[in-house]
């Protein structure tokens, strides 16, 4: 197994090549490394899955968040799935551009009111909640319904979609629609690196 320090050079590299792409060729990448991650959903320490991370933080950097969008739907599409109407519209020049108002760290400050555990309570406690019950409950955690039901795994796109984090809407019964997943996803990510 590779040292923390070696896996970190090799991200540090990763992330220089990344940057020497051109936008093309970054898409290429993002539909080779978003295969992988699918591929290796079993293995957490698959490099694939920092990949994927790193080329979404370049596409980002480069204020071209659909060539991300790009890549992930060539992915997707290349498994024999259909693209939703939102994946088509992520990849298109120009989206994705509303700025975010805050910071991953900030975001963990946000309050919002979590049914399956009847209370409101900040997005840094539902996560600290979430690892809580983890190890409680160590072979016996669900994945699926950890509070009790499913669909826990989008329970913070409401708060983040209303603070401006993620672009998307909430419909007039409170829930999440429109929003991308894998903003979304790389969005928590970076809130679970700041806790």
């Amino acid at each position: 197994m590779k040292t923390k320090l070696e896996v970190d050079a090799e991200k540090e590299a990763y992330a220089v090549h990344a940057a020497e792409l051109s936008d093309t060729d970054l898409v290429d990448e993002t539909e080779r490394k978003c295969w992988l991650s699918a591929f290796a959903a079993n293995n957490p320490r698959a490099p694939a899955h920092w990949q994927t991370d790193l080329l979404y933080a370049e596409a980002k950097r480069r204020q071209k968040p659909w060539l991300y969008c790009r890549g992930w739907n060539k992915s997707y599409a290349s498994c024999g799935y259909m693209l939703s109407e939102h994946d088509l519209k992520a990849a298109q020049e120009g989206y994705g551009l509303e700025p975010c108002r805050m910071t991953p760290l900030e975001a963990l400050d946000l309050k919002f009111h979590c049914g399956d555990l009847d209370r409101d309570l900040t997005i840094r406690d539902y996560l600290k909640e979430l690892l809580e019950t983890l190890f409680r409950e160590t072979e016996g955690f669900s994945g699926k319904r950890p509070f009790g039901n499913s669909g826990w795994d989008y329970d913070l796109a409401k708060p983040l979609i209303e603070a401006g984090c993620v672009a998307g809407k909430v419909d007039e019964y409170g829930y999440a629609e429109e929003f991308d997943e894998s903003v979304y996803t790389a969005f928590v990510y970076s809130m679970i690196r700041a806790l």
